[in-house]
C-alpha cells in the first residue's frame, strides 16, 4: 500500500500546508479544514506555528466582519507565549504583565491562566486595537504601568490594583490592550476599586458617581447599579429634577429615561426610580423601539421581549434600513428572532438572512413557521452552508429547479460535497452554467474541480 499525505510526519505535513496556504492563499488555505479533523487540526496548528494571521490581523477593520474565528484567543496565546525578546512589543507587554501578575496573585493563579484570560479580553476588543497590537511599532514606555494597572482590575489581582492607586491610576484608566479599568472593575464586582474611585476628601464625587450609574444599566448589573446608585446618597443626594444634558454633570431626565440595558431586573430599577423621581414619565414609543434595535443586534431576547409589551414597533427599520428580524437572523439571535416572531414580524427576507450567514438553528425555526425561501438556497449555497441547503431542499423538494444556478459558487469554493449534493438535485444541461463553472475553475486555477468537471464530461 502506497503511502499517503497523512502518514508523513508532522512536521513534514505542517511544512507542506504553510506552502499550500501561501501559495493559495489564506482564505483558501483554511478551507483545508473541510477535508477531514486530521486536516483540521493540523492547518489551525499550522497557522500558529508559522504565525500566518498577523497579517490578517494587521489590516482588520474597527468590527470584523466576518467575526474572528473561534480559535482567535487560542492563536493570541501562542504568539505570547512563543514571541522571542526582540519580538512585537504589544505581545511582549502582555507576556510581561502576565509574568509580574502570577508573581503578586494571592488566589494561586499561574502565568498560564493569566495568560490565557488577558489575551481572551483583548481578543474581545475593537478592531483597532488588535492591528495595533500586531504593529511591530512599540508603544511608549510610560504605558507599562497603565497596562498592568488595568489588566490588574481585569483580572482582579488585588496588589497591583492598591499599587496602581497608589500611583495615580483610577477608574478612568484606558489601556489600548486591554480596555478601560471601570468596566472591569463593574463586571468583577471589585466595591473596594469603585468605592475608592466613588469618594473624595470632601464625600462623594457625583459626577463620577452619576457617570458609573449610566455604566452599570448599560452593562446590566442590578448590583453595581443599586450599590452606585445608593453610594452615599444620605449625604449626597441625587440631583434629578434638573435638566442637565452633559454626561459627567448631575442625574439628570435624561439617565432615567434614555438608558438602555440588557437586564430587564436593571430595567425595572430604573422604571421603579423614574416612578419615584419623575413620576409616570416614561421613554417615548420612539424610543422604545430604538432600545429594541440595539436588542436585535446584541441578542438581548427578555429584554426585547419587555420593550415590545411597552410599545415598540416590531416592524421597525435598523440603521441599515433592515427590518429588526433581519438584523437579528444575520446576527443568528435565535432567541430575538423567536420574540420578534411571535409580536408578528414581517418575515420577508429572513430565510434568506439566516441562511447567507450560516445560522441553521433559525432556518429550521423560520422553516417550521413556513416562511417563503425566496432567494435562501443561493445564498446558503454562496456561503457554503451545506446543512442549510439540505434543510431548504427537505422543505420545498421544488427548489431544486434552481439549483444549477448556484453551481458557479461551488466551484469557487471548491466545495465537492456542494457540487454534488446541487447536481444530485438537478444535474443540469445548461451550456452557459456548465461554461460559466469551467471558466471560474479555470481562472482561478482551481484543478481539483476542474478535474471534477472534467469527469462528468464538462467542457468549454
Amino acid at each position: 500500500m502506497g503511502i499517503t499525505i497523512l502518514d508523513l510526519p508532522l512536521e513534514l505535513f505542517q511544512s507542506i500546508l504553510y506552502h499550500a496556504i501561501q501559495t493559495r492563499g489564506l482564505e483558501r488555505g483554511l478551507r483545508l479544514r473541510l477535508v477531514n479533523t486530521t486536516f483540521n487540526k493540523a492547518v489551525v496548528q499550522t497557522l500558529f506555528i508559522f504565525r500566518l494571521l498577523d497579517s490578517h490581523f494587521e489590516s482588520l477593520k474597527c468590527r470584523p466582519e466576518p467575526p474572528l474565528p473561534s480559535f482567535a484567543a487560542s492563536y493570541l496565546e501562542y504568539r505570547v507565549l512563543n514571541e522571542s525578546e526582540s519580538g512585537i512589543s504589544g505581545l511582549l507587554c502582555i507576556r510581561r504583565i502576565a509574568e509580574q501578575l502570577s508573581n503578586e496573585s494571592t488566589d494561586g493563579r499561574k502565568f498560564h491562566a493569566y495568560i490565557q484570560e488577558l489575551c481572551s479580553v483583548t481578543m474581545q476588543r475593537s478592531g483597532y486595537a488588535i492591528v495595533k497590537l500586531f504593529s511591530p511599532a512599540p508603544p511608549a514606555e510610560d504605558d507599562f504601568g497603565l497596562h498592568l494597572f488595568v489588566a490588574a482590575v481585569c483580572t482582579n489581582t488585588i496588589a497591583p490594583i492598591k499599587a496602581g492607586i497608589a500611583k495615580g491610576h483610577s477608574s478612568y484608566a484606558f489601556s489600548w490592550i486591554f480596555g478601560d479599568a471601570q468596566t472591569h472593575a463593574m463586571k468583577n464586582g471589585n466595591y473596594e476599586f469603585l468605592a475608592q474611585t466613588l469618594s473624595t476628601t470632601d464625600g462623594v464625587d457625583v459626577t463620577r458617581r452619576c457617570q458609573m450609574f449610566r455604566r452599570a444599566i448599560m452593562l446590566g448589573s442590578l448590583e453595581i447599579a443599586s450599590y452606585t446608585f445608593n453610594f452615599g446618597i444620605n449625604d449626597s443626594p441625587w440631583n434629578i429634577s434638573e435638566n442637565e444634558n452633559s454626561w459627567f454633570g448631575p442625574c439628570s431626565r435624561d439617565t432615567l429615561v434614555e438608558s438602555i440595558t440588557p437586564n430587564v431586573q436593571v430595567w425595572n430599577f430604573v422604571r421603579d426610580l423614574r416612578k419615584k423621581y419623575l413620576g409616570h414619565q416614561e421613554p417615548s414609543q420612539i424610543r422604545y423601539t430604538a432600545f429594541l434595535e440595539r436588542c436585535a443586534h446584541e441578542g438581548w431576547a427578555d429584554m426585547a421581549s419587555s420593550l415590545l409589551t411597552l410599545g415598540a414597533q416590531v416592524n421597525s427599520l435598523s440603521y441599515d434600513l433592515s427590518r429588526l428580524i433581519i438584523t437579528a437572523c444575520k446576527k443568528g439571535h435565535m432567541k430575538v428572532v423567536e420574540t420578534l416572531l411571535t409580536h408578528g414580524a414581517d418575515t420577508r427576507a429572513a430565510v434568506e438572512a439566516a441562511s447567507q450567514y450560516g445560522h441553521t438553528a433559525i432556518v429550521e425555526l423560520l422553516l417550521r413557521d413556513n416562511v417563503a425561501t425566496s432567494e435562501a438556497l443561493e445564498k446558503a449555497v454562496a456561503g457554503g452552508y451545506r446543512d442549510i441547503v439540505i434543510l431548504l431542499f427537505d422543505h420545498n423538494n421544488d427548489l431544486g429547479k434552481a439549483a444549477p444556478a448556484s453551481l458557479p459558487y461551488t466551484i469557487q469554493q471548491e466545495h465537492v460535497q456542494m457540487f454534488e449534493l446541487l447536481m444530485d438535485r438537478n444535474e443540469t444541461s445548461k451550456q452557459k452554467i456548465r461554461e460559466d463553472c469551467l471558466k471560474r475553475a479555470q481562472t482561478l486555477g482551481l484543478e481539483s474541480m476542474l478535474d471534477l468537471l472534467h469527469r462528468r464530461g464538462w467542457v468549454a
